[in-house]
């Protein structure tokens, strides 16, 4: 009977020395996975001027140091918060506990808002559409105050202050387009001159 007792205490022995070296094995494999889970949230973004957002390093606890490579271009706080300066690229780096982790910032400059001009009334507008907006082959109103928009903000266009009520003229010579806009910013007509562009010389 002691004999027996002897045997099987020999063997739970033995299964809780394969148990516990098991275990240990587990934690071994949970702990270096939990290691190797360490990045940052992001490792590239992009940016307007002006935007901000925010870095972080997922995995760890132990403290992070931030840099950039090019403050010109975007910086970073002490807490990972990154502010777009000005158009181009730069690194923001975090280091823990000796390792390095990246993230590229691609900066854009942001566009400057263009303004939008119609004509002063939706009377006015049909108007004008009926007698040179079909004329000129605009489908709808819509696409004959978007083309008027087009030629006022072209870099080609000539421009030039009305010399009897100092409107703003606009003129595509390429194309013998016309806008004339009110010191107040309403369009007062748009069309194709027969006269080209002697007819914007001598406003």
């Amino acid at each position: 009977m002691e004999q027996k007792n002897y045997v099987w205490f020999k063997r739970l022995i033995a299964r809780g020395l394969v148990f516990a070296l098991l275990f240990g094995f587990a934690v071994g494999v949970i702990q270096t996975n939990a290691r190797g889970t360490v990045k940052l949230n992001k490792t590239k973004v992009s940016l307007t001027v002006g935007e901000t957002t925010r870095l972080k390093v997922r995995g760890t606890k132990k403290k992070v140091r931030w840099t950039s490579k090019k403050k010109s271009v975007a910086t970073v706080s002490a807490k990972g918060k990154v502010w777009a300066k000005k158009a181009g690229t730069a690194q923001i780096i975090a280091k823990v506990s000796g390792r390095k982790y990246t993230c590229k910032v691609t900066v854009v400059q942001k566009e400057p808002s263009r303004k939008i001009y119609t004509f002063r009334s939706e009377s006015l507008l049909q108007e004008h559409y009926r007698k040179h907006g079909v004329e000129m082959g605009f489908a709808t109103k819509e696409e004959y105050v978007a083309a008027a928009n087009a030629v006022i903000s072209s870099l080609a266009a000539l421009h030039k202050l009305e010399a009897e009520d100092g409107d703003d003229v606009y003129y595509l010579e390429a194309t013998n387009e016309i806008v004339i806009v009110s010191t107040d910013g309403y369009i007062r007509t748009y069309f194709c001159p027969n006269e080209g562009k002697d007819y914007f010389d001598r406003q």
